[in-house]
């Protein structure tokens, strides 16, 4: 099934649609199966006071999550967490994908699986 996704940003880059929860309202008023939304801890780490809260705000309609650290380089690259929003994708029962949209420090065949590994870690740890 094909959806059109909005993305909320943060304010350096749009100055419209940069909390999750406005995103899901303009979903839940549009009430079409062809609209949802997603979330990108980059952009969140600006705009949203809790990431867990941002996540439950967006509920049934988050299809897919950018995962990055607040540099944009890879998550486990400096000091983000993931563990905050990871809850709040479990408390939504989130089942969808997940993708990196980020940099790379140091050399990808070793980072990489350093990032899979801390982010595994994170995911487990966001226990509800």
């Amino acid at each position: 099934k094909s959806r059109r996704m909005m993305e909320p940003l943060n304010r350096k880059e749009a100055w419209f649609l940069r909390h999750l929860a406005y995103a899901a309202s303009i979903c839940k008023e549009v009430n079409s199966p062809g609209i949802g939304m997603m979330g990108d801890f980059y952009h969140m780490n600006f705009e949203e006071t809790s990431d867990q809260a941002a996540f439950m705000s967006g509920g049934p309609y988050v299809h897919h999550v950018h995962l990055a650290s607040t540099k944009r380089k890879l998550p486990g690259q400096d000091e983000r967490s993931f563990v905050d929003g990871f809850r709040g994708l479990k408390r939504i029962g989130y089942d969808n994908f997940m993708s990196l949209e980020c940099g790379v420090i140091g050399k990808r065949e070793e980072e990489i699986p350093k990032a899979f590994k801390f982010l595994r870690a994170q995911w487990d740890a966001a226990t509800i």
